[in-house]
């Protein structure tokens, strides 16, 4: 099996024969796009036996995302909880060089705060984070700007191990907004084979 996490192709030569190929895609609404956009100029789409994305939402009525006529499965990042630990954080903060150093990194955090890929927003794709995971699984909050993945996960208790809280899924306002007024993507209804939304 050969799992194409964004090679762009450098590995194509040495995985033609492989007889199960898979794409996992992490930049959801971004990467159809690019596809659906060569396909509508004649070019191919690299061709894999399963497609996958983090993009919750992809292929969905929830996204107006294209899917370049693909079916889309949906995974999240893998995270290894027993990895992170709740611990308190310290007063310093540091850079992270290794796999050991991001772990400490995270658990000396007070919590993360993100701004995510305007794609992600725009069109609703639902993708999460493997870090925000990350900070989760740590017993940290997570403040994340909303590409819909609050309306698909379980969010009512995501918190700290030690002190149960519920955390409440956020909207941000302004995603419908910069939507229709910056790329003229439609409000999400029900996807017509004939006129594309995003």
């Amino acid at each position: 099996m050969f799992i194409d996490y964004g090679s762009h192709g450098s590995w194509n030569a040495e995985a033609a024969d492989v007889p199960c190929r898979v794409l996992i895609d992490g930049e959801p609404g971004y990467r159809q796009i690019l596809m659906h956009q060569a396909a509508d100029a004649g070019e191919p789409i690299p061709e894999y036996d399963h497609y996958f994305t983090n993009g919750l939402h992809i292929g969905t009525n929830a996204s107006s995302a294209p899917t370049a006529g693909l079916e889309w499965g949906h995974l999240f990042h893998p995270v290894d909880v027993r990895s992170y630990q709740p611990a308190p954080p310290p007063a310093d903060v540091d850079v992270t060089i290794s796999y050991d150093s991001f772990v400490d990194y995270v658990a000396s955090s007070l919590g993360e705060f993100a701004v995510c890929k305007q794609v992600f927003v725009a069109l609703h794709t639902g993708w999460f984070s493997d870090r925000s995971a990350a900070y989760l699984a740590s017993g940290r909050p997570v403040v994340l700007q909303d590409t819909g993945s609050a309306t698909t996960c379980r969010w009512e208790q995501v918190s700290s191990r030690s002190t149960p809280r519920t955390k409440r899924p956020l909207r941000s306002k302004s995603s419908a907004e910069i939507s229709t007024s910056m790329l003229g993507v439609r409000e999400r209804s029900p996807r017509s084979s004939s006129t594309p939304q995003w």
